[in-house]
């Protein structure tokens, strides 16, 4: 099936394949108490539901992306919005722990073919500073799902229980695979990269390139310090600083519009050409500014909530602030990060796009862990700690990367 569609509505239909899988990853935080009262288990037990399902998002992308190379994008779209549906659905009627683990991650492997093929098919139809500003668009609308959903989340938690956050998950689902279905037109070319070597060789093949491997751990990375807040924020602000579930969902949307700071200034950097339409040198020059400027504005804001709980304070106005303050450099160096390691990848793009959603989920996951386990040892600053392991990090390798020069 053809079909043609606007810029707009293009863009808002990647935005709603690629939002699938943080959807059903943050919609369900508020309820994580809850979830450990009624299945009667603990909370890293609890806990263990949303991080099995980042690394299965994860693993799964370099699956989906070999097929979208070979199979079209449209397929592989379909089947997947329909398992994250199918997933949701029985994360809702889970009877315990062990089956409720089990569902989210058929619901991960649904959500982890939805954002490849929303990669692969903006690199496919744009290139160049044109990619930067549709992947900025697009993570834009992306940022409203981690910042309304835990609200979303808390409110359905507070009036119907923990298991209606999965009921909305599939009813986004469901908009999603008809939406889909009427409007996602095959954007492969037409000779598949991936047709001419295995898996392993392409995939080979794009780990050689130094340039999207570079892009792709700064984007992993800085990915990687928001989900050791959003894993481990439950504990701080809902057991420890008593906060409803209601009241912890205000608090990522308040941020959220930090992220779209973000956004828009890197949007109108691309747009008015400081990232060199012309010069290959130039470009690189805008790409080593914007993404220091942005790591190191992530490390100071993780400073801001580290000191102050290490000192005693544990407030929500140290957290708000410094969350903010992060997503809004999350805002400059995951689009830019994102559409330059695309850019970079001529052939094999649904290959490239599901390893770079691999590397930034399992940078992810790896966040979300190092904060529950190091909240283990000190629930005051344990996120803070793991957070600024990722920051330090990220920095470190902007820093080292930016002393090269570009690539031919």
């Amino acid at each position: 099936m053809k079909s043609t569609y606007s810029y707009a509505g293009l863009i808002a239909l990647l935005a709603f394949l690629s939002a699938l899988g943080q959807f059903g990853a943050n919609v369900f935080l508020s309820g994580l108490p809850a979830i450990e009262a009624e299945l009667s288990v603990t909370s890293s037990a609890a806990a263990a539901s949303y991080t099995v399902y980042l690394l299965v998002f994860g693993a799964i992308q370099l699956v989906a992306g070999p097929l979208a190379d070979r199979i079209g994008r449209r397929p592989v779209a379909l089947g997947s919005v329909l398992v994250f549906l199918i997933g949701s659905l029985a994360c809702a009627v889970a009877p315990n722990l062990s089956f409720l683990i089990a569902a989210r991650m058929v619901q991960a492997i649904g959500a982890a073919g939805s954002i490849v093929i929303s990669r692969a098919v903006a690199r496919d139809r744009f290139t160049g500073p044109q990619l930067v500003r549709v992947t900025s668009t697009i993570m834009m609308s992306f940022a409203l799902v981690p910042g309304f959903a835990p609200l979303l989340g808390g409110l359905l938690t507070a009036e119907f229980g923990w298991r209606s956050t999965l009921v909305a998950c599939a009813a986004l689902g469901a908009i999603t695979l008809a939406w889909s279905w009427r409007s996602l037109a095959e954007s492969m070319p037409g000779q598949a990269a991936a047709s001419r070597f295995s898996p392993i060789q392409a995939y080979s093949e794009v780990l050689h390139n130094r340039t999207f491997v570079r892009m792709a751990i700064v984007a992993g990375t800085a990915y990687g310090g928001l989900l050791a807040f959003f894993g481990a924020a439950p504990r701080l602000y809902i057991s420890k600083l008593g906060f409803s579930a209601v009241q912890f969902g205000f608090f990522p949307v308040i941020v959220v519009f930090c992220f779209f700071a973000g956004a828009i200034y890197l949007r109108k950097v691309s747009a008015a050409g400081s990232l060199g339409e012309r010069s290959k040198l130039s470009e690189y020059s805008g790409i080593k500014h914007l993404l220091r400027l942005g790591t190191g504005v992530q490390v100071i804001a993780v400073f801001v909530m580290l000191v102050p709980a290490a000192f005693g304070w544990l407030s929500a106005w140290p957290l708000n602030i410094g969350i903010g303050l992060y997503v809004a450099a999350l805002g400059l160096i995951s689009p830019l990060a994102s559409a330059s390691a695309m850019n970079s990848q001529a052939t094999q793009v649904g290959l490239a796009a599901a390893l770079l959603g691999f590397m930034q989920m399992m940078t992810g996951a790896l966040g979300a862990w190092l904060a529950h386990v190091l909240s283990d040892f000190s629930s005051n600053i344990g996120m803070q700690a793991a957070m600024l392991t990722m920051v330090l990090t990220n920095f470190a390798i902007v820093s080292t990367w930016a002393t090269l020069k570009p690539r031919a």
